[in-house]
């Protein structure tokens, strides 16, 4: 598989599913975003990450909770309406 020039061996996705499922199943729940964040980085290359949850209505997104992950809060606004 290519990503973004990275190329993943299908064996290498296969663990980290399983490490993905392990630590769901093993983690506190405030620590497994984290976690997983940290585990995909080296195989899917980011800088910073933005996990949420929410709802979309008809007319807004309603954000129900936000993890930053090597990101501050203070360092720009997402419009997640565009």
């Amino acid at each position: 598989m290519d990503l973004s020039g990275k190329t993943v061996a299908t064996d290498e996705l296969s663990s980290l599913v399983l490490t993905l499922y392990r630590a769901a199943r093993e983690l506190p729940l405030e620590e497994f975003q984290t976690a997983a964040l940290t585990l995909i980085k080296p195989t899917l290359p980011f800088d910073s990450g933005w996990w949420g949850s929410g709802r979309l209505t008809a007319s807004e997104i309603a954000v129900h909770a936000v993890h930053l992950h090597d990101k501050s809060p203070c360092s720009g606004i997402v419009n997640l309406a565009t």
